[in-house]
């Protein structure tokens, strides 16, 4: 079950930022609202199958401007992983459920 709220870290040119994930699945979706450091907040609508999503599409990024992703999560227990690949490199974001 991938449903609930994760503290999450995303590994940044900074170091590990802290920030935050909730999951929602509904069916075959999952709705993910992302807030983290370089990513900024993002509400991404996932397919999910198992304990794994996977989504694509574009976003804003500050500095950045819109760019291309492609997302895919994991759920194991309480442990999350998530890494989006994207036109502006790639962000790995690792966390665990609250």
């Amino acid at each position: 079950m991938v449903n609930g709220n994760y503290a999450i870290y995303v590994n940044t040119l900074l170091g590990e930022q802290p920030g935050s994930v909730t999951l929602r699945a509904e069916g075959p979706k999952t709705f993910a609202d992302i807030n983290a450091p370089v990513i900024g907040k993002q509400f991404i609508e996932a397919q999910v199958e198992g304990n794994t999503f996977t989504a694509e599409g574009t976003f804003w990024l500050m500095f950045m401007g819109m760019i291309k992703y492609f997302l895919h999560g994991v759920v194991e227990g309480d442990d999350l992983r998530i890494l989006i690949q994207s036109s502006k490199g790639n962000f790995d974001i690792r966390g665990t459920r609250i």
